[in-house]
């Protein structure tokens, strides 16, 4: 059957991620690459999960093996961003996922890692602008709609960001993130009950 297809495996992952499992995405991640190196649909999940599991040294890792092997793909000098993003040092983040949306202006993991390295450092505009590019180019991708909600929590624009919020969960019902900032959005509000 397809169980062992790597588009299969890839999606499943990819639904994985989104529940917030990020430790069964990782590892179905892994399974792949460990069966396919050349899976390259699988690694935007594979660096994606290390960065939110802290997995610092395997981003490094990873980002030096893809920049020798695909100096020309998005996703190795994505993995170079991740990296610096996992060490905290986000203007080297922003530079090389500047240069990965640069190589591929369809690469929509960059786009929203791009719109975190600026919310990091707590330059909304610019996070923003990252965001709504991408919410522009990847229409039915929730993380950009995401990224904006919780950009408006953060300056209290309570109104605009719970709109945005819900427009992320109608695109994704399931993923924990957005339930998570739907509840700290009307917690903010002060309905405790909503929240």
């Amino acid at each position: 059957g397809l169980g062992g297809n790597v588009d299969v495996l890839t999606c499943r992952a990819d639904w994985l991620f989104h529940r917030g499992a990020y430790e069964a995405c990782h590892a179905l991640c892994g399974r792949v690459l460990e069966a396919d190196p050349y899976a390259l649909q699988a690694l935007p999940l594979a660096l994606s999960s290390a960065l939110v599991l802290g997995r610092r040294s395997e981003l490094f890792m990873r980002g030096h093996k893809l920049v020798a092997e695909y100096p020309g793909h998005a996703v190795a000098w994505y993995a170079v961003g991740l990296y610096y993003m996992a060490s905290k040092q986000y203007e080297a983040a922003r530079r090389y996922l500047s240069k990965a949306t640069s190589l591929d202006p369809g690469f929509a993991p960059a786009w929203v890692a791009f719109g975190h390295a600026f919310s990091a450092q707590d330059e909304r505009d610019q996070a923003m602008a990252a965001y709504r590019t991408a919410a522009r180019l990847f229409p039915g991708l929730h993380l950009p709609v995401l990224g904006m909600g919780m950009e408006y929590s953060a300056m209290n624009n309570l109104q605009l960001a719970e709109r945005m919020l819900l427009a992320a969960h109608e695109l994704c019902p399931g993923d924990a993130v957005t339930c998570h900032e739907l509840g700290v959005c009307a917690y903010k509000g002060g309905n405790v009950a909503q929240a």
